[in-house]
Order: C-alpha cells, then sequence, then structure tokens
C-alpha cells in the first residue's frame, strides 16, 4: 500500500529545474542532523514543500529525489530520516512506503496517542454532532430517538422517520455514534 496522492512526475524543463533549485536553501548545518536543505518555496498545509511545474503541483522531495538520482521512485514513497517536511536533501531520503513511513514514525514516538492526541489537546477542534461533515441528523433529532424507541417504535421505523438506517440508529442508541449528546 503506498500513498495514493502520489502520482508519476512529468518531464521537467531546464528552466523549470532552474527555478526549482532557486527555491532551495542548501546552506550547511540545517536540521536535526545539520545536512538538510530547506524548501522556501510554496508549501502544502502539512509544511511539504510544492512545486509547480508543466501545470501540475508537485511535491518539492519528490522532484529533488529525482534530479538528485536521476529517477522517479514512482510509486515508492519518498521518507524523511530529519523528520522535515520542508527537507528536500537526498542525504535525508529514504523509499519506503505507508507502512514503513508510519513504523517510522511510531519508533521514533512521533504519533500522537492518549493524552497527547489532537482530540485530547484540543477538543474544541474536534467537529461533533450535526456540526460534523458526515453528521445525517440534527441534535434535535437524535435526542428524539430514546423517546421514539420508548414508544414502541421498531430501529427500522425510527430510521425511515429520521430518513437513515436502522444501523445508524442502533448505533446511536447504543451510544458508539453521537456519544457527546446529552440526551432528554
Amino acid at each position: 500500500m503506498h500513498d495514493t496522492s502520489v502520482k508519476p512526475l512529468p518531464e521537467l524543463t531546464q528552466a523549470d529545474i532552474d527555478r526549482f533549485w532557486s527555491k532551495v536553501d542548501m546552506a550547511p548545518g540545517q536540521g536535526k542532523y545539520g545536512r538538510c536543505w530547506k524548501w522556501i518555496g510554496g508549501k502544502s498545509n502539512m509544511g511539504y514543500g510544492t512545486f509547480k511545474a508543466q501545470k501540475k503541483q508537485l511535491k518539492a522531495h519528490r522532484v529533488a529525489f529525482r534530479l538528485y538520482y536521476g529517477g522517479d521512485p514512482y510509486p515508492a514513497d519518498i521518507c524523511h530520516t530529519c523528520d522535515d517536511p520542508e527537507c528536500v536533501s537526498p542525504e535525508c531520503f529514504f523509499l519506503g512506503d505507508n507502512v514503513s513511513n508510519t513504523a517510522d514514525s511510531t519508533e521514533k514516538r512521533r504519533r500522537a496517542y492518549g493524552d497527547r492526541n489532537g482530540q485530547r489537546t484540543h477538543p474544541e477542534r474536534t467537529s461533533r454532532g450535526e456540526s460534523h461533515r458526515l453528521a445525517k441528523l440534527s441534535d434535535a433529532q437524535v435526542a428524539e430517538i430514546p423517546i421514539l424507541k420508548a414508544a414502541g417504535k421498531t430501529l427500522r421505523e425510527i430510521g425511515e422517520i429520521m430518513g437513515c438506517t436502522a444501523g445508524n440508529i442502533g448505533h446511536i442508541l447504543h451510544g458508539r455514534s453521537r456519544k457527546g449528546l446529552k440526551k432528554k
């Protein structure tokens, strides 16, 4: 399994290559191990360098890999030993896949588990209830579900009333979804 956002790189012109290198800071001593080259161009919301060439948005570290090693490693992922998404230094790259990249981040304790998890450190950033993008029912409808169940309605009947499946109703009633909603 590899990163599904990885796509083969297009051919680059000499103008593309020159423009790419103009966006790389190769000053010595950068990064955790002192061997990083910093991308000073545009960045994704995850902090990875982005580079536009041939009308395509490319990942800067993939372009750097190709320019340095002379080939596109597609479909492999390019992982960073330095763990710096801005780095485009070939000395910091290793080839892998989603599984090896996850194992590397787990081994280096970069994954946020337990109390370090974002849902615990910033609960206000987690959409819940009807504000969640996948919510099918309003908070008022969810609050009505236990009332309808107590009145003798089946899960299927409640689902038909609410416009969703009996499975969704069961998940709500058993606390597997919409946990944070206070029931009447």
